[in-house]
């Protein structure tokens, strides 16, 4: 363990299963404490995503204020960015992540980041920059990244920034739900759910048993493996290290009460899937299907329009993220807010890797 200014403390580990089993504990303390639940960063959904390709050769970061652990971060060494021969750490994500944020205790956002940037000054000379790709463009340990590179002199660049989808507390609460959607667009969402019922009762049902994991991930599965995402190979039914993900993720997330699993029926059969990660006030919309034989009824829309529905509380504050790209027209339509992201770049604190890094930046924006 690496002694940091103060009470301040890190420690680095291989990610290993006995790893993820002797600090689970404090893990989920931390996990369901954090300012932002990431819950791509619990320890259940890290331990699911073990064997894929991408999470070889792993680190975990751990960061402790005196015996409290404030912040935690999944890393990678590589080498070589924007053809640029430098060592530097990246955040360690797979395709089926999609928000990089560090878990951070709140109210320990300061902390964290001041343990975080003396890990990397602390680090062997080699490793010249961090880099957080995917992290949240806004809130407290954002702010308090800025902060800290601003009072201190360091090195800190955006070199991308997207938005996405959301709902954002402030809607929820002032807002009815759909207010933002056009008039037309809801006749149409109506005149749609009653075309379908012609077929049949329409239902809305939500995973409840335990014993109904399988029969509901098997049909899911079935159900993905359709149009673009068969033609391009990115179905889970297509990949095998897919199969065992979503096998083993989908029951933790079960277990811990993470999970909503939803889908849309006609006449007792399925037709649409929603696969949402929850943590309390977070709520993180991981995958959808539908059945292409009903894709004039629009099945998939009315489906996560029947959740926002749900989700939409003026009594509770929810934080929704769609996760889906910025050009999804459907769920832009949807979700009358919008979340930033960002990849962001900070160097150890020297003016031979500011130098670096800022010729990184220079380069990454002169390519696009």
């Amino acid at each position: 363990m690496l002694g940091l200014p103060g009470l301040l403390k890190s420690k680095t580990d291989a990610l290993t299963p006995d790893l993820i089993a002797e600090a689970r504990a404090e893990w989920l303390d931390l996990a369901v404490s954090a300012s932002e639940k990431n819950v791509y960063f619990f320890p259940w959904f890290t331990e699911a995503s073990l064997h894929l390709d991408a999470m070889k050769n792993v680190k975990l970061l751990r960061i402790y204020a005196g015996k409290a652990l404030i912040g935690l971060w999944l890393f990678k060494e590589d080498f070589g960015y924007a053809k640029l021969p430098v060592f530097f750490r990246r955040t360690a994500l797979h395709p089926h992540q999609f928000l990089g944020t560090p878990l951070v205790r709140r109210g320990a956002e300061q902390g964290f980041v001041e343990g975080f940037l003396g890990w990397l000054d602390a680090s062997p000379l080699a490793q010249s920059f961090l880099l957080l790709p995917m992290m949240t463009g806004e809130g407290p340990l954002f702010t308090a990244f800025a902060d800290n590179c601003s009072d201190h002199g360091r090195a800190c660049f955006e070199l991308a920034r997207h938005e996405r989808a959301a709902l954002k507390p402030i809607r929820s609460a002032q807002h009815s739900v759909g207010a933002h959607i056009s008039k037309s667009r809801r006749r149409g969402l109506k005149r749609r759910r009653e075309k379908l019922s012609d077929i049949g009762p329409v239902r809305f049902e939500r995973l409840r048993l335990r014993d109904d994991v399988d029969p509901w991930l098997i049909d899911f599965v079935r159900l993905e493996n359709q149009g673009w995402k068969k033609d391009k190979g990115t179905a889970i039914s297509q990949n095998p290290q897919d199969i065992a993900l979503y096998s083993a993720l989908v029951p933790a997330a079960f277990d811990n009460g993470n999970l909503n699993f939803s889908r849309l029926m006609v006449d007792d059969k399925p037709i649409a899937y929603a696969m949402d990660l929850i943590c309390e006030d977070h709520i993180y919309c991981l995958k959808c299907a539908h059945d292409r034989a009903y894709r004039k009824f629009a099945p998939g829309v009315l489906l996560e329009f029947e959740l926002l529905c749900g989700y939409y509380h003026p009594d509770k504050d929810y934080h929704i993220d769609s996760c889906a790209a910025p050009d999804n027209t459907m769920l832009n339509d949807l979700y009358p807010d919008r979340k930033p992201y960002v990849t962001l770049a900070i160097a150890r604190k020297n003016a031979l890797y500011a130098g670096q890094l800022q010729l990184i930046n220079f380069l990454k924006k002169k390519t696009g």
